[in-house]
């Protein structure tokens, strides 16, 4: 997938929150493309497992998305203390980074 690295390259450059409508969208789109316009004949649980498991694998881009995110929060926790920090951590609200970073999705 060609998508892949630029998308990779925008969700660890701006951790920010997309609503899972967005990701729906994005998969009505994915799989417009694959089936050629009309109905797929392949489910998208099916073409998302591995080659192993007689999938495509197709990427599931909201796990990319949560992992991404994970990724930028578990970076911030593991900062030396300074200002960024400290910044950081006063944007969330009453709570810390590390409590944001294991909480349930949404």
């Amino acid at each position: 997938m060609n998508i892949l690295p630029t998308y990779l390259f925008l969700l660890r450059s701006i951790p920010i929150y997309i609503p899972k409508a967005f990701f729906k969208a994005l998969d009505k789109l994915i799989m417009a493309f694959v089936g050629g316009g009309k109905n797929a004949r392949v489910t998208k649980k099916v073409l998302q497992k591995t080659k192993f498991r007689g999938g495509l694998t197709l990427s599931n881009l909201q796990f990319y998305h949560c992992a991404a995110t994970a990724e930028r929060v578990m970076g911030w926790t593991k900062e030396p203390e300074g200002e960024r920090v400290h910044a950081k951590e006063a944007s969330c609200k009453g709570t810390s980074l590390w409590i944001l970073a294991t909480a349930a999705l949404p």
